[in-house]
């Protein structure tokens, strides 16, 4: 089997955002939005970020792509880091690396047509290509995405298309340059349920015509299982699991992942009568008072003494799943339909 190829590497990456708010104690409140995140992404894979609203989830697309600024740490995209790119080098990289907006109607401009929205990356990046041939690729980019006859729908303008449409507009957008990488925020999160199916495929069609790679981000469940090849769960601007999309449904290792999965429906009712649905406890902790050590003890109902003394890293206890939690390689789930139901350590276990 070949050896996967990394093409986008995160490393101690940071988004720290001091408030205006008047110091406390002489120190300015900070928001840590992204915390100390490390993972890579392979070429031609789909990678499901999920977690709680709030959790740094969107911060941390927009970073990776230098939509937004770090704090620290290094984002590498076939080797190169982003981060050292001048201004004229870093425009050339946004070739590569592209976005799909959750809210997608506020990011197409009102007053332009879908031509001219999709007319124009291809005018900034090929000053010297003919407008016929600007134009002949807009129209293939419409029909790319299952909006044709695309003379139907090149010279309206964005209001008078529906969400789902609207969506595909934006996937349009997105890979007008042929990029290597696209963040996907919460993309499907607005559309209704038979919607959702059709983007979904366009997004899987997309990516084997074009070797495209994904950072999915998303808060469902389902839409995980249907997409990604694997999963990473953030929580409190932390990655907390990262695995196989296969391992992670049938045996999450966190307590946290594992809470997030017992809430998702299943179809089978009687899996879903039998199964035991965890109930966290408490409020998500502000991301300006992050508790000490490990930031998930506060609601974790298997929480120790050394769980407040120091933050777990995030280490692969085998096979490729990594875990941040000092109890992960002990802790087992009998199937994915009574997730949580037999959550044990090592030392509970002799």
């Amino acid at each position: 089997m070949d050896e996967k190829k990394v093409l986008i590497q995160v490393k101690n990456l940071k988004r720290l955002i001091p408030l205006r708010a008047r110091r406390i104690g002489g120190v300015r409140p900070t928001v840590h939005a992204v915390d100390g995140v490390t993972f890579d992404i392979y070429e031609n894979e789909t990678l499901a970020l999920v977690g709680e609203s709030g959790c740094g989830k969107s911060t941390l697309g927009r970073t990776l792509l230098k939509l937004a600024e770090p704090t620290d740490g290094a984002v590498f995209y076939c080797g190169q880091n982003i981060y050292e790119l001048n201004e004229h080098d870093m425009r050339l990289m946004r070739r590569n690396l592209q976005m799909v907006f959750q809210d997608i109607g506020a990011s197409l401009n009102p007053h332009m047509t879908i031509e001219q929205i999709l007319m124009k990356p291809l005018q900034s990046f090929y000053p010297d290509m003919p407008n016929q041939e600007v134009r002949r690729r807009a129209k293939e980019l419409l029909e790319t995405v299952g909006l044709s006859p695309a003379e139907i729908y090149q010279l309206r303008y964005p209001h008078e298309f529906s969400g789902g449409q609207r969506q595909r507009i934006g996937i349009a957008r997105a890979i007008a340059l042929s990029p290597g990488f696209i963040v996907a925020d919460e993309p499907v999160s607005a559309l209704d349920v038979s919607v959702r199916g059709q983007i979904l495929n366009l997004f899987n069609d997309l990516k084997h015509k074009m070797n495209l790679t994904y950072l999915f981000i998303t808060h469902d469940m389902s839409v995980v299982r249907s997409i990604a090849d694997r999963v990473a769960v953030m929580y409190l601007g932390r990655i907390v699991e990262l695995a196989d999309s296969d391992a992670f449904f049938e045996n999450p290792l966190h307590p946290y992942a594992q809470a997030i999965l017992s809430a998702m429906p299943i179809a089978d009712p009687d899996l879903s009568r039998a199964r035991q649905i965890i109930d966290l406890k408490g409020e998500l902790p502000s991301p300006v008072n992050i508790p000490d050590g490990c930031r998930f003890r506060t609601r974790c109902q298997y929480a120790k003494e050394v769980c407040g003394k120091a933050e777990p890293e995030l280490v692969d206890v085998g096979n490729g799943h990594f875990c941040a939690c000092f109890y992960a390689k002990g802790r087992t789930t009998r199937s994915f339909g009574a997730v949580g139901d037999n959550v044990c350590t090592k030392e509970e276990n002799k």
